[in-house]
Parts: structure tokens; sequence; C-alpha cells
């Protein structure tokens, strides 16, 4: 929320934005780990055989393709939403309020195996000082990062290709709706990655399906990269890219 309040310093002063930026991003990714940690791990605490933390982790995908699929189509139209900045930042904030309200609420609902609870919990600096010392949790966070990244940039990044497809009248069918069609072709592949995991997990295991997947998205970045101007190739790309996405978020 605050980093959408227009403070009367920012009008023109591009170092009043800098600092607040940085402070903002500090902030945000700080408490952002310290959270995401901490959901991340919950079904290790919930459950305890690699069978019964497969659907967590499968419905925890199909639910989190609102949380990054609006995102992705919203990137492309913050042109328009900027235009209005009187109430973008009041979208932002409502944003935020009910994103923190729902996962404040959900936090009651955590049911914790007994022998987790009736552990000793380290000092606040203590645990603090352990995690940085914890090789499996920093090895975690860089391939965390790493993910989140490529998911974010990916799409942002795309937004001038889009705008070049849209504008091009020789590109026929294409035309206004290139993006609608991209991000359709994302969809399948990430409902059909979701499909194929919940099949194959116990055939040839989580980790081979989660480096198939990871590695159709790799191919799908380099067709995008290479053969992006073939609009075909361009929904293919997408569509091993929609299968990745899922094995990128089962990685994490």
């Amino acid at each position: 929320i605050l980093s959408w309040i227009p403070f009367p310093a920012m009008a023109g002063n591009d170092w009043f934005l800098f600092f607040q930026m940085i402070l903002m991003l500090f902030l945000f990714d700080t408490v952002y780990t310290a959270v995401a940690s901490a959901i991340y791990v919950m079904p290790y605490e919930m459950a305890v055989t690699s069978k019964a933390r497969s659907p967590i982790f499968l419905w925890n995908i199909a639910f989190s393709v609102f949380s990054y699929g609006v995102p992705m189509v919203v990137n492309g139209q913050l042109k328009a939403l900027f235009a209005n900045m009187s109430v973008f930042p009041w979208i932002m904030a409502g944003v935020g309020a009910i994103c923190g309200l729902i996962i404040f609420v959900s936090t009651f609902f955590y049911r914790e195996n007994g022998y987790v609870k009736d552990e000793e919990q380290p000092k606040f600096w203590d645990s603090i000082k352990e995690c940085f010392k914890n090789y499996s949790f920093l090895l975690f966070e860089v391939i965390s990062w790493m993910v989140i990244y490529a998911m974010a940039v990916l799409m942002d990044g795309l937004t001038p290709a889009f705008e070049m497809w849209s504008g091009a009248s020789e590109y026929g069918w294409v035309g206004a709706n290139s993006q609608l069609y991209a991000y359709l072709s994302l969809g399948a592949g990430l409902v059909l990655s979701l499909v194929a995991f919940v099949f194959l997990k116990d055939k040839i295991g989580a980790r081979n399906c989660t480096l198939i997947m990871t590695g159709l998205m790799a191919l799908g970045c380099f067709m995008g990269a290479f053969f992006g101007k073939y609009y075909i190739a361009l929904l293919i790309a997408f569509f091993f890219i929609g299968i990745g996405l899922s094995g990128g978020l089962y990685l994490i």
C-alpha cells in the first residue's frame, strides 16, 4: 500500500522515488520471504509422506494459476491503468488489503502435527542465524528467486512484442487478439501439465516430472527468443512455457 501513496515530494523528484522504491522493496521482500517460507514449509509440517504432500502441492498450483495469471494479463495493460493515477493506487491498496486478509484468516485453519508443536522453538535472532547457516534453505531461496524472476520478467518483457503483433495489419487473423491467443496457449499447457502430474508422478517420480516440465519451459523460451516472429512458433513456445510454469511451481 505504501508503494502507491503519491507523496507530495514525488513530483519530478527522481531521488525521492529511487529511495522510496529501494525502501519499499526491502520491506516488501523481507516480509514476503518470511511469509512465503512459512507457507512453503507448511505442507511438510502437516503431512509426513510425499504421497500425502503431493495433493497439497497440486491444489496449491491450481489456485496459483489465478495469482500468476492475472498479473500476466494486467502487465500488458499497465499503460492504460497508469493513465488514471487517481484510481490505480486505490486498486493496488485494495488488492494488498484483501490478499493480506485472506492469508491472515487462512492461518487459523492450519493443523500442524503434534510433534512439531512440541518442539522447542529457537529465539527470533537465533532462528535467522540458523536460516543463513542452512545450505538447503539458501539453495531453495536461489531457485525460488530464479523461478519467480523468470515468470515476472518473461511476461513483462513480452509487452512490446504484443504491441508489435496487434499493430501490424499484415498479420491478418492475429491482429488485436495476439495476446489473448498466447495466454490461452499458456493456459492450455498449464492445465495439461497439472493433469500429467497427477497421472505420472507415481510412475516416473515427481523429480523426473519437474525436470521434464522445466526442460520444456526452457525449450519454449528459446523458441520464443529465436522464432517468435513466426506467430505459430510463438504459440507453441507459450504452450511449452505453460507446461514449465507448473513444473517450476512444484519445484519451489
